[in-house]
């Protein structure tokens, strides 16, 4: 090889070493997050009034990367996201937090999002979409849902005492009840008359939390058989100083797709809490 080809093979080197140097520079700057992420232990010491999403997050899952290529790409998708949730990321190689999310939680599915209310309870799962519409109305209905079961029992029982109205508890037995129990109450007969004569608040059985406060309502009332042998959920209905009026289960077929059963089923009780009264 004479020194032209030598000089011909050094510039082709350099060339080439220039560019995947801009080419990873750009991959980079591409892969650069635009949301602000919270670790899973940074989110149990945070006071919030938001949701929180929780991302269990395996960069080689392709749910991952398309559902973050959609929220970098999307100015308005980010800011709609980062005003009404706290976006918590746990690494799925992390073992600390995730050692530290199933202490609290369990085993999670890496690639999913958990939703969870600003008291850190569970309330549904969405699978990760590319699709920016998509991903905005997934949230719009976790968003409704929540604002429905906002109220812890406690102050929904206050409430029901300041008021005059019964509390109508829901006791979830599993994590998406909440989409068809929203569906069910969100129908507009049943939407009106539960604004004017309950307050509403939800206890989720795969929450330690909750499921604690489930088995003194169930130990309290003797409805152990009832609660563990539903599986879609029940409604407790009670008044303002914690009387059982009347329970509604599956066996009740209360979701028909008019919710005219359902309805039905709250007006006896309303009707049995004035007959109480007299």
């Amino acid at each position: 090889m004479n020194q032209s080809d030598n000089k011909i093979a050094k510039i082709f080197f350099v060339i080439s070493a220039t560019s995947f140097i801009i080419a990873m520079i750009f991959l980079i700057i591409g892969q650069k997050e635009s949301i602000k992420y919270i670790s899973f232990s940074e989110s149990l010491k945070l006071k919030s009034e938001k949701m929180r999403i929780v991302e269990l997050y395996n960069s080689f899952n392709p749910m991952n990367k398309g559902f973050h290529e959609v929220i970098n790409s999307d100015t308005s998708l980010q800011n709609y996201i980062l005003s009404n949730f706290e976006f918590i990321r746990i690494k799925t190689n992390d073992e600390k937090e995730m050692k530290l999310y199933k202490k609290y939680y369990g085993e999670g599915a890496p690639g999913l999002l958990m939703i969870f209310d600003k008291n850190l309870r569970p309330v549904t799962f969405s699978f990760p979409s590319s699709d920016s519409k998509t991903i905005r109305a997934i949230f719009d209905e976790i968003l409704n849902i929540n604002y429905i079961f906002d109220d812890e029992i406690e102050k929904a029982i206050e409430k029901s005492k300041a008021n005059g109205k019964l509390t109508l508890l829901f006791i979830s037995r599993q994590m998406n009840d909440s989409y068809g129990i929203y569906n069910l109450i969100n129908k507009e007969n049943a939407k009106q008359y539960i604004a004017q004569n309950f307050n509403l608040t939800l206890l989720a059985d795969y929450y330690d939390k909750d499921k604690a406060k489930i088995q003194e309502l169930s130990d309290k009332f003797n409805l152990s058989d009832v609660i563990n042998n539903t599986e879609v959920g029940l409604f407790m209905i009670l008044d303002g100083n914690m009387n059982l009026i009347s329970v509604i289960d599956e066996k009740s077929d209360f979701y028909d797709n008019s919710g005219k059963k359902f309805v039905e089923k709250l007006q006896d009780a309303v009707s049995k809490s004035i007959n109480n009264a007299k």
